[in-house]
């Protein structure tokens, strides 16, 4: 894992699972978890108490905005509900693009943690918000490209922005639920994306950025370029799994 500078928002496109982020320092910080109550399908949410994870098993998709790149343009998640920003259908840190499935805030002071999973939405807001670790969505080892190299799948890769207010170290720690011994990757980007179409089922991160960073480890690429509106670039990536995602801990100053 490589270790560089966080940036005060970065998005994260992850591989599922439970995503701890702590804080160190001195004092106990305000840490505020929000999550997208839409389904993988965009359908309203705001209301289940259904446990995904349990009863629907890990293979939930995490494109939870329910932007199409056929049909289904910026503007059609305008009124999908949100748990913890401030209004029903207020989107975090205003973001505007079309495919964002949770945010976490940390103000205040220097400390504390938080975790983003369906189990903490539930505990948090009594929704079951779709979060989840669905197989291959940072890399499959099972699928492979035109030139045989293992890819990864947009329609189970869950997209976040993490923003905090303090200097600070930082770590990130993904582990599973329910399928505890499963390695998990990401990539974290600094910025924010504007991308105004989504294209569910492309394929991403060929190679696993076992070759280096490159186009292939963008989320938003398609085979003749980026998607409408795609706006960060390899140079955004600050830090990123290698290989499988069996670097699951790290930190970044």
């Amino acid at each position: 894992m490589k270790k560089t500078k966080l940036a005060r928002a970065v998005t994260l496109a992850i591989a599922g699972g439970v995503l701890s982020l702590g804080g160190v320092s001195v004092a106990s910080a305000a840490a505020t978890a929000m999550y997208n109550l839409s389904t993988g399908t965009g359908v309203d949410n705001s209301t289940n108490t259904t446990d995904w994870m349990s009863t629907l098993g890990t293979g939930t998709d995490g494109w939870a905005n329910g932007a199409s790149i056929f049909n289904k343009p910026v503007g059609t998640f305008s009124s999908q509900k949100w748990a913890g920003t401030g209004g029903d259908t207020v989107t975090p840190f205003g973001y505007a693009g079309a495919h964002l499935n949770w945010a976490l805030e940390f103000s205040g002071h220097a400390g504390g943690s938080a975790e983003i999973s369906t189990f903490d939405s539930y505990n948090r807001y009594g929704i079951y918000a779709d979060i989840d670790a669905a197989q291959g969505a940072w890399n499959d080892a099972n699928a492979h490209n035109i030139f045989n190299q293992p890819v990864g799948w947009l329609h189970d890769t869950d997209t976040g922005l993490f923003r905090t207010d303090v200097s600070g170290t930082v770590t990130l720690n993904i582990q599973g639920v329910l399928n505890s011994g499963t390695n998990y990757g990401f990539t974290i980007f600094k910025g924010m994306d504007a991308v105004s179409k989504y294209a569910h089922h492309n394929a991403w991160n060929a190679d696993a950025n076992e070759s280096g960073l490159s186009v292939n480890s963008l989320p938003y690429q398609l085979s003749n370029g980026p998607m409408p509106g795609a706006n960060l670039t390899v140079a955004d990536i600050v830090a990123y799994s290698v290989g499988g995602g069996e670097s699951k801990q790290s930190q970044y100053h």
